[in-house]
């Protein structure tokens, strides 16, 4: 194997570079270990790794459960045009309380009230509810578009 280093970190990793890449470019590769890959660094003489952060949903940015209005009704299925239109008073107040914000935030715990309320009224079961908190979200529901999926 070998590398093309920078920096003391390993910007290509080939095992025929004369074929893979331009002669110029190719002469400047040297022999490293056959484990050795493309961002692995050097450190004192020892290889290591690149550090690489995964977006998880327990890392991920508050951004990542804020949805759209739309996108939060639509998780409630079929039973969203019977929340909509209740004149229940609470079914009323929570259907206004989250019309009025920018965006719905499933970690807001107002949020999470305003739907066990819908519970409360027989609007909902449980594991209805369950799934319109649901915390995983897909970019077309975010508020903020284009953000990269968590694993």
């Amino acid at each position: 194997m070998k590398a093309l280093i920078e920096n003391n970190a390993v910007v290509a990793a080939s095992n025929n570079p004369d074929q893979d890449f331009h002669p110029i470019l190719a002469a400047q590769f040297v022999v490293v270990p056959e484990f050795v890959q493309q961002g692995w660094r050097q450190i004192n003489g020892q290889w290591s790794e690149p550090l690489v952060n995964v977006l998880t949903w327990d890392n991920a940015s508050r951004a990542y459960f804020h949805i759209d209005i739309g996108a939060f009704y639509d998780r409630f299925g079929s039973r969203k045009l019977g929340i909509l239109s209740s004149t229940d008073p609470l079914v009323m107040a929570v259907v206004r309380d989250t019309s009025v914000r920018q965006y719905i935030d499933l970690k807001n715990p107002d949020v999470s009230a305003g739907v066990n309320a819908l519970v409360s009224v027989g609007l909902l079961n449980e594991e209805q509810a369950s799934a319109v908190m649901n915390l995983t979200t897909q970019d077309n529901e975010r508020f903020v578009k284009g953000l990269p999926q968590p694993e």
